[in-house]
């Protein structure tokens, strides 16, 4: 009723006050999962916004109008950056930390994690010069941000940012954050070289997982798990840990996860079983490729023996991993 009422009078305060409820509504679609509907109102508080110069309206709309077309498909030219001029030229640096962690997300989904790490960097520091870093969602951005400087092989880097993650979720008493953070924790420590370390984080992460039915999370625990029991010379033991995830079969291996795939194959290599091994690595590097999995891609190039370098050197330098040497 009051965005009828809105729409029907065309002076200049009841336009403004139109786009600034068409981009609140386009926030609450957003937040509901609802993109097509966040999208719709998105729209119209741009329309709207730009007629009568409502700066904060439209700044709303870009950001939201961004995540639904990210999450529908959508390639359309991105106004987040654009929005987040203009929440500063308001005065309201905290409306943009969550749009360049956006970004930040965009970025690393679309393998440009470079990109990446620049706006979850500048989130953080967003977060902190407006007193809003020791909340959750900094704490997300900064887990966020380490998950991608391990990836990159930045353990260092990491390190840090893990730890003031952690413990903000644990001030901010949301502890089902801490997992993610745990994980990321295991495979720095896994790369840094304190294998004990990250089966002692893994191991009971892995057996709640299981016992509670969190299959979407467990697969990936399983993984890092096993990749830490083959660093310290138990690769029977990782193999046992995939088995537990009951997600293989002889007569459907096209179905396996490159990771899980991958994963496999370096148990089987560390066996002395290396034949078994490069058919999983094959199979490994067929799904990622499939899948469009540039970083699964590149690792499983970078342990098969006749790969292909150059195209693994390729995909380290567009996604910023540093070779295992440095």
């Amino acid at each position: 009723v009051g965005r009828t009422r809105l729409g029907e009078r065309k002076d200049r305060a009841a336009q403004r006050a139109l786009a600034r409820l068409d981009a609140f509504q386009s926030s609450i679609s957003g937040r509901a999962g609802d993109p097509v509907g966040a999208a719709e109102a998105a729209h119209r508080a741009i329309e709207t916004a730009i007629r009568v110069d409502e700066k904060k309206a439209l700044a709303r709309a870009y950001g939201v109008l961004d995540w639904a077309n990210f999450m529908m498909g959508i390639d359309e030219p991105r106004r987040s950056e654009e929005a987040i001029e203009i929440w500063k030229s308001v005065g309201q640096l905290e409306r943009a930390v969550t749009l360049m962690s956006n970004l930040g997300a965009f970025a690393y989904l679309e393998g440009d994690w470079n990109a990446a790490v620049d706006w979850y960097q500048q989130s953080i520091e967003a977060a902190e010069r407006t007193g809003h870093v020791a909340e959750d969602g900094a704490a997300n951005t900064m887990a966020n941000l380490a998950e991608v400087l391990v990836s990159q092989r930045r353990f260092d880097e990491a390190v840090p940012i893990i730890e003031e993650s952690a413990r903000v979720f644990v001030a901010s008493n949301v502890p089902q954050a801490l997992p993610f953070v745990q994980l990321q924790e295991a495979r720095a420590a896994v790369g840094r070289g304190d294998i004990d370390r990250a089966i002692e984080i893994l191991e009971p992460m892995l057996s709640d997982q299981l016992e509670s039915g969190e299959m979407d999370e467990a697969p990936d625990t399983a993984v890092h798990l096993a990749h830490a029991l083959i660093a310290a010379g138990r690769p029977a033991e990782a193999m046992k840990r995939i088995d537990l995830l009951r997600i293989e079969s002889e007569d459907d291996l096209e179905e396996v996860p490159p990771s899980i795939a991958r994963t496999r194959g370096l148990a089987l290599l560390e066996s002395g079983q290396s034949d078994e091994a490069n058919r999983y690595f094959e199979l490994a590097l067929e799904q990622a490729r499939t899948q469009g999995d540039m970083f699964e891609e590149a690792q499983v190039l970078d342990v098969m023996a006749d790969a292909d370098t150059d195209r693994r050197d390729e995909l380290f330098e567009a996604l910023g991993i540093r070779p295992p040497t440095t």
